[in-house]
C-alpha cells in the first residue's frame, strides 16, 4: 500500500514520499536505504513507523498547533509555528526538517524494525556494573519509560530550530 503524503489529510501516514527518501539518502551516503535486498513494501513500513516515532516522541515540543485540528492525522502542519530565529513556518507545508527527520528514523527502522519504539519495563532495566563475574544493579529509582527509548542525535539536530523547549514558547517579536 503506497504511502499517503496529503498535507494536512486524515489518513496520511507519512511527511515524505519514497523518492524523497531515497534522494535524501543518495546526497547523505546512505547506502542501507537504497539497497536492493529491501523491498519498496519494507521501506514504506519503515516510513510509517519513522512518522509515528517522530510525531509521538515530538508532538508536545512542535511549536503552534494543528492547521485542520483533530481532523489532520499528523502533526504537521501548523499554523503559529515558528523557528528558532523568529521566522513563521509556511502552515501549507511540510518543513523540510520534518522530512529529514523522518528519513533518518526511517533508515533504523529499516535495518532494525520497532527500535524506535521499544517496550520497557522499568522493573527489568538494569545497568551493569562489573564485569569480571558479570554483575547487574537495578537502574535508578529516577528512570522512566522516557529514560529509556532511544535519543538519536542527528535527528535532534535536525529538528532544533523548530522544537520549542518544555514550558517555554518561542514567540514572534
Amino acid at each position: 500500500m503506497a504511502l499517503d503524503t496529503e498535507i494536512g489529510g486524515a489518513d496520511s501516514d507519512s511527511y515524505g514520499t519514497l523518492e524523497e527518501a531515497e534522494d535524501y539518502a543518495d546526497a547523505i551516503g546512505q547506502s542501507t536505504w537504497l539497497e536492493s535486498t529491501y523491498t519498496d513494501d519494507e521501506r514504506d513500513q519503515a516510513m510509517r513507523r519513522a512518522c509515528q516515532a517522530l510525531d509521538g516522541g515530538y508532538r508536545k515540543r512542535f511549536p503552534g498547533t494543528k492547521v485542520y485540528g483533530r481532523e489532520q492525522a499528523l502533526e504537521w502542519p501548523r499554523v503559529d509555528a515558528y523557528d528558532c530565529e523568529g521566522d513563521e513556518i509556511d502552515p501549507e507545508t511540510i518543513p523540510p526538517e520534518i522530512k529529514k527527520a523522518q528519513f533518518e528514523l526511517a533508515f533504523r527502522e529499516l535495518t532494525s524494525p520497532g527500535s524506535l519504539t521499544p517496550d520497557v519495563v522499568l522493573a527489568q532495566a538494569k545497568v551493569l556494573t562489573k564485569v569480571g563475574s558479570v554483575e547487574w544493579d537495578p537502574l535508578a529509582t529516577s528512570a522512566s519509560a522516557g529514560t529509556l527509548t532511544p535519543t538519536i542525535t542527528k535527528v535532534n539536530e535536525l529538528l532544533g530550530c523548530i522544537l520549542r523547549s518544555v514550558g517555554h514558547f518561542l514567540t514572534r517579536a
